[in-house]
Order: C-alpha cells, then structure tokens, then sequence
C-alpha cells in the first residue's frame, strides 16, 4: 500500500544493491536501532436486514527495528537495509529499500515489511527536514498522487532546541477503488537536524473502510524511540 515508483536509475540502483547485498554483505556507513511499540484495536459493524452486529478485536507486539545505511543514490535517494526482531508475530527478515526527504519510498517486492517499519522510511530520508520546503509558520507539506492513493503529510516545527526539532504531523491517505478506504494520523516527532535522524515518534492513525452493508475501523498506534546510531557514537568520541 506504500510502495512507490521512481525512476530507473533508483530501481536499478536498489537491484544492485540487493544484489551486492546477498553476495558479499557490504558494510554499513550507518547503523540505527530504535526500539518500538505497536498496538492495533479493529472494529467491524455489518448489517443484514434490521440488525447490526458489532465484533472488536486487538493486538499489539514490540521489539526492535534495525536500520543499516549503505549508500547515497545520486538522486538522493538512500539505500538501506531494514529488519524486525519482535516478540511475537511481527519479525520480519532484511529488506532493502530506498527512501527520500519527501517520505517516499521503494522496497524490495515478496518481502515482509510491517507498517512501522514503513512509518520510520518516510522519515529516513535525507533532507527529510528541507530549510527550502519550510514556510514563514514552521511548516511544510509532502503529497503525492496516483490511479491507486492519494496521500498528503503536513509537518510544523513546534519548538527547535539547538537542533532538536518538534514535529508536529497530519496525514491523510485515500485508498481509491471499490475496497477503498480512507486513513487520517496524529503523531509528534522528535529529530536531530544536526545527525539528520529521527529520535522518536508516536502516531495515531485511524482507518475507515466501508462497504455495502459493512463499516470497518482500525485504530493504529505506533511509536519508536532511538536507541543506537553509529554516527552518533563517532561524533562523541571524536569530542
């Protein structure tokens, strides 16, 4: 649902680099680990004649999501490898992927990618924060458009403490199509402009599906926090 389509040279660029990947394990130029939380509530209403019925169901499940940056496209697209180790169902093996300052992104097709997973691509990218893109308010917007979704990220900057930014973000995604659905999120993020990373983020989203006797809702949340950043260890012991 959140795949995107670039250019040749960024899908040849991410072949190559699953490639290389496979074959002789190149090594990371950044190493990221953020521990996360997810929980999923899901509540399906169908009605058949006069009646409703009401079902809800939840889950969640935590751990860790491991990020290895291993190059910079001319495009500026950065290539990674990213993984889930979790304690119950949501482990997923390493995919690569290639994302950008815009919160687009591209990933390797047949592997499993969990939605927090794709909720740190978006804000991975380099130049995530772009100084051309912010308005007088602190804010600015990413969209984008297709037959299948159209999607819209608004980000304010709340407060900026020597280069630790406040981020506030609201994002709405439509689903077209006749199993269409339509998704809107809250969330608060924290980044290092310095080190161009996010620190944390927690986001709410609620996605509304309906159909012709039916109306299905699921409430997402997710958060993650930095506990690991390579660059960061080499920046302090280099003071």
């Amino acid at each position: 649902m959140n795949f995107r389509l670039f250019s040749s040279l960024t899908l040849a660029g991410i072949v190559a680099a699953a490639s290389l990947a496979r074959a002789d394990e190149p090594k990371a130029i950044r190493h990221l680990v953020y521990d996360f939380d997810v929980s999923l509530t899901s509540t399906l209403s169908q009605q058949s004649y006069d009646t409703t019925t009401n079902s809800t169901g939840s889950n969640g499940d935590r751990g860790q999501i491991v990020v290895d940056v291993l190059s910079v496209q001319p495009d500026t697209g950065l290539v990674v490898r990213i993984s889930e180790n979790a304690r119950n169902t949501r482990t997923a093996e390493p995919a690569m992927c290639v994302t950008y300052g815009n919160g687009q992104f591209i990933c390797e097709t047949g592997k499993k990618i969990n939605e927090e997973e794709y909720t740190l691509l978006r804000l991975l990218g380099k130049n995530f924060v772009n100084t051309a893109q912010i308005d007088a308010h602190n804010h600015w917007t990413y969209g984008t458009t297709s037959p299948d979704l159209d999607e819209t990220s608004d980000y304010t900057i709340d407060a900026n403490k020597g280069g630790i930014l406040q981020i506030s973000l609201t994002r709405q995604m439509r689903a077209k199509g006749p199993q269409g659905s339509l998704s809107s999120t809250q969330g608060k993020v924290v980044y290092n402009q310095n080190l161009g990373v996010p620190i944390s983020d927690t986001e709410d989203t609620v996605t509304r599906q309906e159909g012709a006797q039916t109306y299905n809702r699921l409430e997402q949340q997710i958060s993650f926090n930095l506990v690991t950043d390579s660059m960061q260890q080499q920046t302090t012991a280099s003071h």
